[in-house]
């Protein structure tokens, strides 16, 4: 008698709650996408951060006498500067959902603006001296004088790539790769620093990531 009478509450309540709701405002919700193929992802580490897409690479201050030349441009801080040397490392890393299909990675880096091996600046008075450093820590310089720089690395080749400069060191699982770059203020016009004291500066590259 008392689970009948528990039953008739509960649904009298719930008859009550239906009667006094009331109808509110309606629409619709749109959902719109696309599914793509790529199964590698980059991002940025060290001093380019970690956004996507858009990495940037804050060069900071540098000290006139910091600024190397053109042909050698991993110039060293003064003796007795508290300054550290001009050089900015950051890192390129490529993450793979899925490696069993990846048999290797290219890189290709394009400057924006071309200035000679280097990378230009909009208004031309310094550049951008791109090393990769990977198996080198001095650096191997990146010549763009053709257009741009690239390097395919086999993964089950290990370290090193099958052709081009750039070298990834691969995770162990070989379902990411990190490139170690290094940036370096150098000169455009000539060897001269006297036109470019106080001078700001920006410069872009354009990367592509392959795989196969």
């Amino acid at each position: 008698m008392k689970k009948h009478l528990l039953s008739l509450a509960l649904l009298s309540a719930m008859g009550l709650s239906t009667a006094h709701a009331a109808q509110g405002a309606s629409g619709t919700i749109n959902f719109s996408g696309s599914v793509v193929a790529d199964t590698c992802v980059v991002s940025g580490g060290g001093a380019a951060g970690s956004g996507t897409g858009t990495i940037n690479v804050d060069m900071g201050s540098t000290a006139i006498g910091q600024i190397g030349k053109g042909s050698s441009p991993k110039e060293a801080a003064h003796p007795g500067s508290t300054l550290a040397p001009e050089g900015k490392d950051f890192e390129l890393l490529v993450n793979c959902a899925d490696a069993a299909g990846v048999d290797n990675y290219t890189l290709k880096i394009s400057p924006a603006i071309a200035s000679g091996k280097h990378i230009g600046t909009a208004t031309g008075q310094v550049a951008i001296a791109l090393f990769d450093t990977f198996l080198d820590n001095t650096g191997v310089a990146l010549d763009f004088t053709t257009g741009s720089v690239s390097g395919t690395t086999a993964i089950s080749a290990g370290p090193t790539p099958a052709t081009g400069p750039l070298q990834p060191q691969l995770s162990g699982d070989k379902k990411s790769a990190t490139y170690h770059l290094r940036a370096y203020v150098v000169t455009a016009n000539g060897d001269s620093t006297a036109s470019i004291s106080g001078h700001s500066y920006t410069a872009a590259a354009y990367y592509t990531l392959s795989y196969n």
